[in-house]
Parts: structure tokens; sequence; C-alpha cells
């Protein structure tokens, strides 16, 4: 677990440039427990994912397989997670309004109310159309009702970003993370960089109409990547849909002693041996760990955004928004 990142440069020429804080190995933590004792320990190590990082620590440990309720509380901390970006965050960074009462609601949102989840779909988007189906006629006419007065603030800044976003800003495309990817990651450990992968949502998304659209024609560029979120917590107000968990249902069987899941960020995977009912091995790896590393997705994505110019703070911070690191993140401009 990475422990902190800067976000550095950015004006006068000076390309942006990443670089790491002190790494915590946040396995260490549970080497000696019992297995129950060490899922409880890495839920609570992870404050924003630690749902998943429970199911990822159960199924690495051969403990039970999840329940529908676990389930429900995943995909209820992904949603919660993208909903704080999108209604909270990109408003502030774009100088529009927050949705704090929408907010609100979809943070207390029981994952089991088809009812209410409906309702804050045609809330979020101002339409019962499914966006994820658009193709791109489609999605620009439901963009233009940007203009209509008191449209949703999810369409009204999708718009916005929509006619500021150069294609081949951060324009990057990685091969998505696999089975074998996770494997050699922990057989070479941290300290060795792993070969670039995508670890994050968008890999799940690459079939959906609207978003395979957009990469036709302007490639896999800062746009798709923050429509990817969008996507991601609409895809959470389907309760029945179990798209946001297949690739985790896929690399599973392939990963004897390693469980994985899926956060808001991407994929989450641990390591674990257990000797005499006491863990004796364990390592974490975040989505994080693969986006930062040297050739990684955000070092690449930042060196594709412009340097210079007004635009420069909140084409910095939508950056981190898209890759969505799991760790905190400090932008120094100078």
């Amino acid at each position: 677990m990475i422990g902190s990142l800067t976000l550095s440069g950015g004006e006068n020429g000076r390309p942006w440039q990443l670089a790491c804080g002190a790494v915590v190995d946040a396995g260490q933590l549970c080497v000696g427990l019992p297995p129950h004792e060490a899922v409880a320990r890495v839920s609570s190590l992870f404050s924003l994912c630690g749902t998943a990082h429970a199911i990822a620590a159960t199924r690495a440990l051969g403990l039970s397989e999840m329940d529908a309720a676990r389930q429900d509380g995943m995909r209820l901390e992904i949603m919660r997670d993208h909903a704080l970006a999108l209604l909270l965050e990109w408003p502030r960074w774009l100088g529009l309004p927050p949705a704090r009462d929408l907010l609100a609601r979809l943070t207390h949102l029981k994952a089991h109310d088809p009812a209410a989840c409906a309702g804050l779909r045609r809330e979020l988007t101002g339409t019962s159309a499914d966006i994820a189906g658009f193709d791109l006629p489609g999605l620009g006419q439901w963009l233009e009702s940007a203009r209509e007065p008191h449209a949703p603030v999810l369409v009204t800044l999708l718009a916005w970003l929509r006619e500021r976003l150069c294609a081949d800003w951060g324009r990057v495309s990685l091969p998505p993370l696999q089975a074998g990817d996770i494997e050699a990651a922990f057989g070479a450990g941290h300290d060795a960089p792993p070969t670039p992968r995508d670890a994050g949502i968008l890999p799940d998304h690459m079939d959906i109409p609207v978003i395979r659209a957009l990469i036709g024609v302007e490639g896999v560029s800062l746009f798709v990547r923050l429509m990817a979120r969008v996507v991601d917590l609409l895809a959470c107000l389907h309760p029945t849909s179990q798209a946001l968990f297949s690739r985790t249902a896929a690399l599973s069987p392939h990963l004897p002693g390693i469980g994985v899941a899926r956060a808001a960020r991407g994929i989450v995977a641990h390591r674990a041996v257990v000797r005499q009912g006491r863990v004796a091995q364990y390592a974490i790896l975040s989505p994080t760990f693969w986006h930062v590393a040297p050739g990684g997705l955000l070092p690449r994505i930042a060196a594709g955004l412009p340097v210079d110019g007004p635009r420069r703070p909140w084409l910095a911070r939508l950056m981190l928004s898209c890759v969505n690191p799991c760790v905190p993140v400090a932008v120094e401009e100078g």
C-alpha cells in the first residue's frame, strides 16, 4: 500500500511529475492473526474500500464465499465513492453548484430498494433511458439537454467537460489487468515495478455501447475515463446487475491463495499463506500499485496533459479523479 503521492509542476512549460511517498505494507499487520481476525483487520485499515478488501481477504484466506449482504455492501461502497466525486468534488473544481441533497440520498440508499434506485437514476440523468446504451448521436442529444432550465447536475457537468476537453489530452490505453499479472507481481514483491496495466474500472465497461462508441472516435481519452465513472455509478443503481463483478469472478478461480475483489478504484488483490491456523504471510496490491508505477496509467496521463494556462488546476484534479488513487495526493504547482 502506497502511503502518499505528490503531483508537482504543470506550469511554465514544466511537465507534471509524480512522486511516491513512503510505502507501508499493510499486509504485514495481518501476520500472526487467525484468518477471521485478518479479514476484520484489513477491512478496518481501508476506510474507503473496506468491504472490497474484506472480500479479497476472505477469498485469499480460503474462508466462506461472499454472501448477498456483502455484495450489496460492496456495490454501495462503489456508488458512494463515485457519487462523492461527481456530485461534490467535480462541481467544486469546475465552479458549479454541488448537488448535496442528491448526494445525501445516494449515501443513505439501501441497495435492495429498486424503486428508489430507479428514481435516483432518473434524477441523476434527467431521463429514464439507459445512458450506457447510447450511441454518439444519443449521447450528444442527451448532453444538449444541459441547456434546459434546471438540468440535472450530472448532465451539466458532462456537457461542460465535453466542450472543453480535447480528445488527445491524457489519451492512454493499457492492457487490462490479468490473473498472470497479479501472480507475477506477488512473486516479485512491492519493490519490483509491475508491467504497466489498467487495473481500474474502465476495462469493465469497454463493451458498453457509449464507451465503445467514444473510444472508436477518440481513443481512451480523459473524457472516456470520466464517463466510465458515470457509467459505473449508474450500474450500481441496478441492484440485480452482475456486470460490475464479472471480471473479478473470472479472475478468482485462476489464482489459488490469492483473492481479488472490485472496488470503486478497480481491482484489489490479496495473497495469504496460513500455517497452523495463523497468517504466516500476507500481501496486498491496490489498483494504485499498478497505476503509479513507472510507465503506469497516472504518469502517462500526466505526460499527455497541457501544462500551461488557467485550465491547469482543474485538469490536474480531473486526471486524478479519473484514475482515482486510493491514497492522499498533494498537488503542488510551481
